[in-house]
């Protein structure tokens, strides 16, 4: 069986998109090689937001979990390590081979079947706690409702990853840059739109200048913070609920922002990646 375990601290910092996109990816294996498969999120806080899942499968918490970040990411290149992985594994031991990852896997969200979608979706469903405490006005009265999701990049919105200080490098010049593509967006659409984006300070700034609803939620990376989630969660409950998403980031982030695939991920909500 493979177990897709959560948020290790590892160096490359992954995030829970970068986690939720693996587990696809390894699911999707999984469903090829006709292994198992489960998910955990035992090694991470933010495991208390949400039920436990109807699929779920029970394994060894003593297993050490093997870092696959940044690695594998061909699709052939992970079955082959997995393939030997689980023959070691069942030489070592005369019951069923358990492996236990933490990957982000790249993935193709057109290729997600609805079956993949129900079983990842069913480890990230709140509890009614959670439910209450991230509830959105717009949610509630079941309006139709599109997203901006502004990634402004690690090093202006959170002051992390330093030596990737690319392009824009001043909270100043990526907020002019950003505000004419919104204005567009918001002249083309008849939908009522809400922003969110990883920095507080930008999204502030355009919500008010724009007259556009955002929430009024603190913002940080999951793989810098270990606290409190319910803002993070605040926020994927907002573009889980959207029917559609415009992901702006710049051009340095070519892969768009893995917080906001999410709900292309988890619910299939329609992206349309701009840059800035």
């Amino acid at each position: 069986m493979l177990v897709v375990n959560s948020f290790l601290k590892t160096s490359t910092g992954g995030g829970l998109g970068d986690f939720i996109r693996g587990s696809f990816r390894c699911l999707q294996v999984c469903n090829q090689l006709k292994y198992n498969f489960t998910l955990t999120l035992k090694d991470h806080p933010i495991k208390e937001y949400f039920k436990p899942s109807h699929h779920a499968r029970p394994f060894d918490h003593g297993i050490t979990t093997i870092d696959l970040f940044q690695k594998y990411h061909r699709r052939d290149e992970f079955k082959a390590y997995l393939h030997n992985q689980n023959r070691m594994a069942r030489r070592r031991r005369s019951y069923d081979s358990v492996i236990v990852i933490c990957s982000n896997l790249l993935l193709d969200a057109s290729t997600i079947t609805a079956e993949e979608r129900s079983i990842i979706s069913s480890f990230f469903e709140f509890t009614k706690e959670t439910q209450d405490k991230v509830s959105f006005k717009l949610i509630e009265n079941n309006t139709d409702y599109e997203c901006i999701h502004v990634r402004c990049g690690d090093y202006i919105a959170f002051n992390h990853n330093t030596h990737l200080k690319k392009g824009n490098e001043t909270v100043d010049e990526t907020y002019e840059n950003i505000k004419n593509k919104i204005v567009s967006i918001l002249d083309n659409t008849t939908k009522p739109v809400v922003l969110l984006s990883d920095s507080k300070e930008i999204r502030d700034k355009l919500s008010s200048e724009l007259n556009i609803v955002s929430p009024k939620t603190n913002t940080y990376h999951s793989a810098f913070y270990d606290g409190d989630y319910i803002d993070l969660l605040k926020d994927l409950h907002i573009l889980r609920n959207c029917s559609k998403i415009y992901q702006l980031t710049n051009s340095f982030h070519w892969w768009g922002s893995s917080f906001s695939q999410i709900a292309t991920y988890l619910d299939d909500v329609p992206i349309v990646q701009l840059k800035y």
